[in-house]
């Protein structure tokens, strides 16, 4: 948890769709917030990831967790994203500047990428009908990883999860819960 440089945190922003800033503190004002880092629009494992936690929006929602996710890529790449997986009313938001990730204590690099782990989970993934769809510059790092925040307003850290690999995601049972 002392990965999360909540000062950063403070002053930086993400984008939404239509390219408006939203401050980040924001996103943590009067609730519990799970962020989900999410590499690249066009990943295998960040459409599975979302996929899987969009399907599970119910369930999250019930424990009074606001799930929201942030991807790497432009807003129009954003846009092609929820677009494709047909989650339009997801609250998705992208910050291609990675400051956030950093923030957030996401790992960076070529070594969490390629790596036998990673060709794994695409190959299982792609058994299970999820395609790699956007592959441009736009979409996102190809180097970025993900992960999982949850924040307490006023910015208290509740969990952190540092993806090691393409596709490595933890398991919402692990999420802070407060009914």
């Amino acid at each position: 948890q002392n990965k999360v440089d909540i000062m950063a945190l403070q002053r930086l922003s993400v984008l939404d769709e239509e390219s408006n800033e939203v401050a980040f503190v924001e996103l943590w004002k009067k609730t519990n917030v799970i962020i989900i880092f999410i590499r690249h629009f066009g990943c295998i494992a960040c459409r599975a990831h979302v996929d899987q936690i969009w399907n599970k929006r119910k369930e999250l929602r019930s424990k009074k967790n606001k799930v929201i996710f942030i991807g790497s890529g432009t807003p129009a790449s954003l846009k092609m994203f929820k677009d494709y997986l047909g989650v339009k009313k997801a609250t998705i938001y992208t910050d291609p500047t990675l400051q956030t990730f950093v923030a957030c204590g996401m790992l960076n690099g070529l070594k969490y990428l390629v790596g036998s782990k990673s060709l794994k989970k695409m190959f299982e993934l792609s058994k299970q009908g999820y395609k790699n769809q956007i592959t441009d510059l736009e979409s996102g790092s190809h180097k970025q990883m993900g992960g999982v925040v949850a924040f307490k307003d006023p910015g208290q850290v509740l969990y952190h999860f540092a993806a090691k690999y393409l596709g490595d995601t933890d398991n919402p049972n692990d999420w802070p819960r407060e009914d």
